[in-house]
This record gives C-alpha cells, structure tokens and sequence, in this order.
C-alpha cells in the first residue's frame, strides 16, 4: 500500500524521524473542512475488511487544534483527539451535508487520559466503520460513539488518512500538531 497527499504537499507539512513515526504539522483549511485539506497522507481502502491501528499525541496548546485517523470520501469522519480549553478530549466527529451551516457534527467526545492513545478504525465489507481507543499501557481497548457506515455510491474511492488540523485563524506559531507512531495495518487477517 501506497501513502499519498491529499494536493501537492509543501515542505513543511511532514517530519520523519526515521523510526516508524511521523510528525504532522497541523495545517489550517478556511472552513476547518478535511475535505478541502490537503495536507491528508491517505492510502485507498483496501476493497476488503481492514483495521487501522496507530498512536497519535496532540502537540501544542491551542484550543481546537486536533489530529487522528480519517475515513475520507465525499463525506469523512475523523477520530482521535482535540485540544479543549480544560484540556484534551478523544472526540469522533463527521461531515455535515453541503450546504449546512456547521462543516463537522460531534458523533462522541470525552476527557482523553492525556495528549497520547493508540487509536483503532476497522471497516467491516459493507463500508461500515467502528472506532476505539486505548490507554497507554492498558491493553484495554474501548469504543467510542456509533460506528459510522459510508452513504452507498460516496464511499469508493474513500481513503482513510492521517492529519493534524487546527482551527482558521490560528497562527502558524500556534499550530502545533500530531505525531503518529507507526501504523499497523491488518486486511483480511494478513499485515499489509
């Protein structure tokens, strides 16, 4: 499997450290829509059932500032986590419909045990996918919010992706960003 950008990336974008982990830089869109963000590395669904499996910490300290794991297709959701003003929450979130007024609805959210987790997405054959977190050092894995099944007709061509987001208006200096440890990915009971 091949990783991509979701436009031409710009230098700055990326670190990576050579050991399995990479930083994003948390990039602005004007709407804070992750369709219109390009700075999405992707690989394509695999057309089979699949789990995503990485760790993400949030770096920096402006609210709204957030970074995870995106299901990504002419309607996205996107889970992992978001710096809150009291702190860091693990959120699930989703597209709202063209035209609405909001560009993101929240589907779960709650206070995060710190700005580290390993995250999990697992898309069963018919597009549906479920999200779960656990705890460093816990082994317990925990799910979160409804699982989220892409519309028939929108969801070929979905990716699912890494990003680091931070809210319009927020400068450069404030950004921050997430950094992801490597990423596991398992289709049909076979590492790929």
């Amino acid at each position: 499997m091949r990783w991509h950008w979701q436009a031409n990336p710009q230098p700055g974008w990326v670190e990576a450290s050579g050991d399995g982990a990479l930083r994003l830089r948390a990039q602005v869109t004007a709407r804070g829509d992750l369709r219109e963000h390009g700075a999405v590395l992707c690989q394509q669904l695999p057309g089979r059932p699949s789990t995503w499996t990485t760790r993400v910490t949030l770096q920096g300290d402006s609210p709204g500032v957030r970074g995870g794991l995106v299901l990504l297709g002419r309607e996205y959701a996107w889970f992992g986590l978001v710096r809150t003003p009291t702190g860091v929450d693990v959120a699930l979130r989703r597209s709202t419909p063209a035209g609405a007024a909001a560009v993101e609805e929240s589907l779960a959210q709650a206070p995060a045990p710190g700005d580290t987790l390993d995250v999990r997405l697992a898309i069963d054959d018919s597009g549906t996918a479920s999200f779960s977190w656990c705890a460093l050092g816990t082994g317990a894995w925990q799910d979160l919010g409804p699982t989220w099944t892409a519309v028939a007709g929108h969801w070929i061509g979905a990716e699912v992706g890494l990003f680091a987001a931070a809210p319009p208006g927020t400068p450069a200096a404030e950004r921050g960003g997430a950094l992801f440890g490597p990423v596991r990915v398992t289709v049909a009971g076979k590492d790929a």
